[in-house]
């Protein structure tokens, strides 16, 4: 999680590559850790089984770890993270498709029943939105922005929104 004084904000840190522990010693992550591992995309580690246990094992201890992949190979990815305890990150904008062949369009109901399947059929319970705050650290929803009003520009003329 990063500081966030008393805040709280659960913000995953997106993991490319082995360093969290650099950002631990600046004092920009602070416990509990909670970590999206991200591998085949630009710029990070392919996605393979090797590469995904090397990342597991480069987190601090008791770091809470997702991970996934953008696009064609997220249900690999998400696959085998549930295959090694983590948890998985799912949804449109990481894939547009279930298939890699681009073929069939997805939808975020169906992402997520696919990935239900595969974390019972390894013997793994989802866990509940309360749990899932547990999990990374946050205390129970409540609401701390209240929304007064909101002004409507929808026919404002565009150079008077950006003034």
């Amino acid at each position: 999680m990063i500081a966030r004084g008393d805040m709280d904000v659960a913000v995953p840190v997106a993991v490319r590559a082995p360093g969290a522990h650099y950002l631990i010693r600046k004092g920009v992550l602070v416990r509990p850790y909670y970590c999206n591992i991200f591998l085949g995309s630009l710029g990070s580690m392919s996605a393979t089984p090797f590469n995904l246990a090397a990342m597991v094992r480069a987190l601090p201890e008791g770091t809470v770890w997702s991970a996934t992949r953008i696009g064609r190979f997220q249900f690999y990815v998400n696959s085998m993270a549930i295959a090694m305890g983590g948890h998985v990150r799912v949804g449109l904008e990481d894939s547009l498709y279930y298939d890699r062949e681009k073929v069939h369009l997805a939808t975020n109901a169906g992402l997520i029943e696919r990935v239900v399947k595969v974390a019972g059929a390894m013997g793994h319970q989802i866990a509940s939105p309360d749990k899932a705050r547990r999990i990374i650290g946050l205390s129970k929803l409540q609401p701390r922005i209240r929304i007064e009003s909101i002004q409507d520009f929808s026919d404002a003329r565009v150079e008077e929104r950006v003034k």
